[in-house]
């Protein structure tokens, strides 16, 4: 991939449900354009971590759960050391309370120096699910206590606010004229999504 292509300040988001790889491909697609800053959204949570069975409700799946400022001023921080920086995670294109607004979504575009890249991974509940139990070997019981949690909470957190969040989002980027790629990630691997990247970055800067 040519490096020179993309310009200085600029900033790739990846966005999808928990499950469907984005934090497979934001970390592949760092080593290709040997981009060290990644920002992972789960490392912004406010809320202390509890297990499984001892959530009750979806508050570690929504927005509000998210330091979004301390957040949005680390990557301005790291793009002012850098020429380009990764941010990816499943509610990176809520922000904040109001995952439905398109105005909210674009905040990112306007509170970044303008992502030039959007990523947007679309994939099955189904398989999202079992690729997150698959991650690592578990024991039965643990297994178990994730899979009702998915059904419980991530899955319908996601519907209510990550789904329209992501559509919104995708809707503005055309509106900006911003680029933005959609996989589908049942049908397309890593390696496929960072071919077709290689030919589109050219056309972010």
């Amino acid at each position: 991939m040519d490096d020179a292509k993309i310009s200085r300040g600029r900033l790739i988001l990846v966005c999808g449900a928990s499950g469907s790889g984005k934090s497979s491909l934001a970390e592949a697609l760092g080593e290709a354009i040997g981009c060290a800053n990644i920002l992972h959204q789960d490392n912004y949570f406010l809320k202390p971590f509890l297990s499984y069975k001892e959530r009750v409700d979806d508050s570690f799946e929504g927005p509000a759960h998210v330091d979004w400022p301390r957040l949005r001023r680390d990557v301005r921080e790291a793009l002012e050391k850098s020429d380009k920086s990764i941010v990816e995670g499943h509610l990176v294109a809520a922000d904040e309370e109001s995952a439905y607004a398109a105005a909210r979504c674009d905040q990112w575009l306007r509170q970044c120096d303008n992502a030039s890249l959007v990523v947007l991974l679309r994939c099955p509940p189904e398989l999202c699910k079992t690729r997150r139990l698959q991650r690592r070997p578990r024991e039965v019981a643990e297994a178990q206590e994730l899979s009702d949690y998915i059904d419980r909470f991530v899955l319908p957190a996601f519907l209510k606010y990550g789904q329209p969040a992501l559509d919104a989002l995708e809707e503005s980027c055309r509106e900006s004229s911003t680029s933005v790629l959609t996989f589908d990630a049942a049908i397309t691997t890593v390696a496929e999504q960072l071919e077709i990247l290689r030919l589109a970055m050219g056309d972010v800067t």
